[in-house]
């Protein structure tokens, strides 16, 4: 199968007390993907293609009020590579991926430029058990950042950070008679993150963390109930983030949650504690 296309980004900034602007960008994206039976139920697949991404509001908006440069949308390419298996109840696969962005969106501590020159390559391999409604699924998957730009250490820089090295989870879902049940767990490895710091820029301090390597690992865990009653109405009751601690607004300041397990993910910012919600919905 094969797909392209020509899409377009149209965007206009008239910031309050600044001059207006606006610039249109066009792109052209396309994707193949190849499948091939093999005997004793395998299968071999494989595709790629190329993208783009355009750079976000917020980004925009910092760097027109801080006099940063235009930026440019990201351009991606893609490809992947993987072997498939399936026999009665069970499957699996595994797959290896890699994806480079150019003009890739970056901090520099003061503005949003495109800098960055950035190769993410994985192999994931996923096994799967269903029998009836019930069944579970597993993974683990081990991943690599790469600055291209960066000759000397490219996988500790700014464009390398908060990937994570390894994760692995289990999902495990079931139902009986209108209740379904979905339990998702999921643990992520240590990645290079960026500490506090900072320097001093025209008299004025500005945050230039140094590159540190973080072996604090995150756990998650998500639990959804599906209720069907009748042809018309659902209830679905979710719980996410349940093994994360709760984090004051003075924790935060200390900063507490930094370097500890399930409580953040990034210097400066804590993980989203646990909370609960109740979906309710009519279809008619």
């Amino acid at each position: 199968t094969a797909e392209a296309g020509v899409q377009s980004d149209q965007r206009r900034l008239d910031p309050v007390g600044r001059t207006s602007s606006e610039r249109t960008d066009h792109a052209a994206t396309f994707r193949t993907t190849m499948n091939l039976g093999l005997p004793f139920g395998f299968r071999m697949y494989a595709g790629g293609g190329q993208g783009y991404t355009a750079p976000s509001l917020p980004e925009l908006l910092l760097n027109t009020r801080a006099g940063g440069p235009d930026l440019d949308v990201e351009k991606n390419g893609f490809g992947f590579m993987g072997f498939g298996w399936g026999h009665g109840n069970w499957s699996g696969r595994l797959e290896s991926n890699r994806s480079t962005y150019r003009d890739a969106i970056g901090f520099d501590g003061l503005v949003y430029r495109n800098q960055d020159h950035v190769r993410v390559q994985g192999t994931e391999s996923v096994l799967t058990y269903t029998r009836g409604g019930y069944g579970a699924e597993g993974f683990v998957r081990s991943q690599a950042a790469k600055d291209l730009d960066a000759t000397l250490d490219p996988y500790q820089t700014p464009a390398s950070l908060d990937r994570p090295f390894s994760s692995h989870g289990l999902k495990v879902f079931g139902g009986w008679g209108p209740v379904r049940v979905d339990v998702r767990y999921r643990t992520v490895g240590a990645n290079y993150q960026a500490a506090s710091g900072f320097i001093i820029i025209r008299g004025n301090p500005v945050p230039l963390p140094p590159i540190v390597t973080s072996a604090v690992v995150y756990h998650d865990l998500a639990l959804t109930t599906t209720v069907t009653l009748g042809r018309h109405w659902t209830l679905i009751a979710r719980g996410e983030n349940l093994l994360q601690p709760r984090t004051s607004v003075e924790g935060w300041l200390a900063p507490q949650p930094d370097e500890q397990a399930n409580a953040y993910r990034a210097y400066g910012l804590p993980a989203q504690g646990p909370n609960a919600s109740l979906e309710v919905v009519f279809r008619y």
